[in-house]
């Protein structure tokens, strides 16, 4: 994760073009593997590793 910034959740909704309810959700669900940090009580990602995440969680699922 070179070069790779933390971002919060308002920064990547907006990059994800999603409402950012949607990535709290993500967070809380109890035993997810949304890739998160939590830096006491704030949630950061990386970009790129939620990328990946949505890619794994798609595999296999009918395209759009």
């Amino acid at each position: 994760m070179e070069n790779q910034d933390l971002s919060t959740l308002e920064e990547e909704a907006r990059r994800l073009k999603v409402p950012i309810s949607w990535l709290y959700s993500r967070t809380r669900i109890k035993d997810s593997d949304f890739p998160c940090v939590r830096v006491g009580k704030y949630i950061r990602v990386y970009h790129e590793d939620v990328l990946s995440w949505i890619k794994k969680e798609n595999e296999g699922r009918q395209k759009c």
